[in-house]
């Protein structure tokens, strides 16, 4: 990577992966949306892994609620031997004491039932990030730029135009891209200041870790399912916290540029509309330990033809649209067509 800030010297990771994933049902029935395969061996979990790998963040903690065997499995036999001393990215779900016996129940709420981790941490910063989102990122660009403006919360956020807006929770924004109001889904979204496009945010934080034990405690002490976009981040708007978006756009990876096709660095939320786009414009890490411009995911298949791939692949002809049947028959076509290498 290029323009590489240092992270500061401690800094640790939370992964939020304990999605349901219904709406991705048979592909999430017996598993969560992060652990939904993607190019043959590799998992929908290990892009954000990546990110904080090669951002040099390795202590990252990944918590895991819904079907949560396989993907702890995953984590444990491909990233858990990929560390140091005093080093580790550990998947841990909900536990019963006596103080609680529920399952995350919000964002933050997630990130509340393992506070002692944080508390007892020397952390400067705690980052959190989603589990199942398609991205390339180098954090260290984030977090410099949240040291740079001095803020309580940095929130990761994609510009996009007007008409997408509804989709998203948009920040308002002032000219030094500090956070002025939060809105879930607007209507009429607020654009940013001189451009006609908005700040989307993409669930990706970075917090001081003084702020974020005290909003936490704070927090809970009014909503039992205490998320960040629903509750967190209001509260932190009502008290004058300093609160910046970070424009993902700026972030600067070699051969990457923001929906550039094959080497873009595109963030995508996990949702049936978006897999003809993931085919077409994204590709999969050729390796989990190192971020590149790999290959196309027909080129993939055409080379590996792994099995777990044409799985997801053929179970989403089945389950949505024509449209997006035709996006991908090409590449089932030539799977399910008889390989004349005996390895396949």
């Amino acid at each position: 990577m290029t323009n590489k800030p240092a992270v500061p010297k401690k800094t640790i990771g939370m992964v939020l992966a304990g999605g349901k994933g219904s709406r991705l049902i048979p592909l999430t029935r017996n598993k969560s949306k992060p652990c939904v395969a993607f190019g043959g061996q590799y998992k929908i979990i290990d892009f954000v892994l990546s990110n904080f790998f090669n951002s040099g963040i390795k202590n990252v903690y990944i918590l895991t609620q819904y079907h949560s065997y396989t993907l702890n499995k995953h984590i444990r036999d491909s990233w858990g031997r990929r560390t140091g001393m005093d080093e580790f990215f550990d998947a841990i779900s909900p536990e019963t004491s006596s103080e609680s016996e529920a399952w995350f129940q919000g964002t933050a709420d997630a990130i509340n039932h393992y506070l002692r981790f944080i508390e007892t941490s020397d952390a400067d910063y705690v980052a959190i990030f989603g589990g199942d989102h398609i991205y390339k990122m180098d954090i260290r660009q984030m977090i410099d730029a949240h040291t740079r403006s001095q803020a309580d919360i940095s929130i990761a956020a994609l510009e996009v135009g007007i008409e997408e807006a509804s989709r998203f929770g948009i920040l308002s924004v002032d000219n030094m891209s500090r956070v002025t109001a939060f809105s879930e889904k607007p209507q009429n979204p607020a654009t940013i200041p001189g451009r006609a496009t908005c700040l989307a945010s993409m669930g990706n934080y970075i917090f001081s870790r003084e702020k974020l034990i005290s909003i936490l405690k704070e927090g809970k002490q009014h909503h039992k399912d205490l998320d960040f976009g629903m509750h967190v981040i209001p509260m932190m708007l009502r008290q004058s916290d300093r609160i910046f978006a970070y424009n993902f756009n700026d972030n600067l990876i070699p051969g990457c540029t923001p929906r550039s096709g094959v080497t873009g660095k595109m963030w995508a939320p996990l949702t049936p509309t978006m897999m003809p786009t993931w085919i077409s414009s994204i590709s999969p890490l050729t390796s989990i330990s190192t971020i590149t411009s790999g290959p196309s995911i027909q080129d993939l298949v055409m080379t590996r033809r792994p099995k777990p791939f044409l799985m997801t692949i053929t179970a989403a002809v089945r389950i949505w649209t024509p449209m997006y049947a035709e996006a991908v028959s090409p590449v089932v076509a030539w799977c399910a067509a008889p390989s004349s290498d005996p390895a396949a």
